[in-house]
């Protein structure tokens, strides 16, 4: 997609990140700020019949996850519909992606602590947003404890040793 092809005239397209089943992630310069984005656009088949209510899923979605607020979220800077095209702006985060870590080694266990403390906090705060997912909630509880005495009894292990 060129910048002349981006029906989202408030954003310029500078690379693409990454191409899914229902949709492509850019890298996107906002025109108004000038801040870096990661765009997220629909496929505009999806916004059309009969899966309309996907779209509009995807736009509910995203301004659901724009009322989070947590380090280990990114955040949510716009969404809307856009000539056809339901699109999420969000904060674009540089680095390694978690699939790629996990493919290129088996991660230290300390690391991997780290990562899925990171992981149960944020579902945490998910959770305090949509209390009614009380699923997501006790697992998110039993991932917290279960991280949680895992690192002490790492850390406890290496006072021992020390």
């Amino acid at each position: 997609m060129t910048t002349q092809e981006n029906p989202l005239e408030r954003y310029t397209i500078l690379r693409e990140l990454g191409r899914g089943a229902i949709g492509t992630v850019y890298a996107a310069r906002d025109r108004s700020t000038g801040a870096v984005v990661a765009l997220k656009t629909l496929d505009p088949a999806l916004f059309s019949e009969p899966n309309a209510q996907l779209a509009e899923l995807f736009l509910k979605n995203a301004r659901s996850a724009g009322r989070l607020r947590h380090a280990n979220i990114v955040a949510i800077v716009d969404a809307g519909e856009a000539g056809g095209t339901a699109y999420v702006a969000m904060e674009l985060v540089e680095g390694e992606s978690l699939r790629h870590l996990l493919d290129e080694r088996p991660l230290p266990i300390a690391r991997a602590i780290r990562i899925f403390d990171d992981i149960a906090s944020a579902l945490k705060s998910i959770r305090r947003l949509r209390p009614q997912l009380e699923l997501l909630r006790c697992r998110a509880d039993i991932l917290w404890l279960k991280i949680r005495a895992l690192n002490q009894h790492i850390h406890s292990s290496r006072a021992i040793q020390d």
